[in-house]
């Protein structure tokens, strides 16, 4: 397989995904459709609008898929399907962004975005995680 065509913006990468009871708010800062030059679509249907240059530089995943040619009949604004749910890439996000994450976070919560931080092998997001694992007031919450 050609790596134009593993990386295809209208190719869905296929893993296992993980349901969330939590839900993306519409007023959430990355789903004003007017920003962005760049559309993530979730697994459940969540569509964030983001920026490539923020997304790239914090995973070496997407600013390799940038870097490739795009197809003439394709727009300006890519979109790209994941299969992560909305709630997950919504923290994503937010770590990639610098902005303040959710501090009551659950053990599969941490793994699931820890998962993703993996995959897309997006530093700030895993570094974020472990952060938080290590934090005494976690573990004293957190029971085994």
């Amino acid at each position: 397989m050609s790596l134009k065509r593993r990386f295809s913006t209208r190719s869905k990468i296929s893993t296992k995904t993980v349901t969330s009871s939590k839900i993306v708010p519409d007023d959430d800062p990355f789903r004003d459709p007017t920003k962005g030059d760049l559309t993530l679509r979730t697994s459940d249907g969540v569509v964030f609008h983001v920026y490539k240059c923020i997304v790239a530089n914090a995973s070496p995943v997407f600013s390799d898929m940038f870097c490739l040619p795009c197809s003439p009949d394709q727009s300006d604004n890519p979109s790209i399907s994941v299969p992560e749910a909305g709630i997950t890439w919504e923290r994503l996000l937010r770590i990639c962004h610098l902005l303040p994450a959710d501090s009551t976070l659950s053990l599969d919560e941490i793994r699931t975005i820890l998962d993703a931080g993996k995959k897309y092998q997006m530093g700030p997001v895993i570094a974020r995680m472990r952060l938080i694992l290590l934090q005494s007031s976690y573990v004293d919450k957190q029971a085994l």
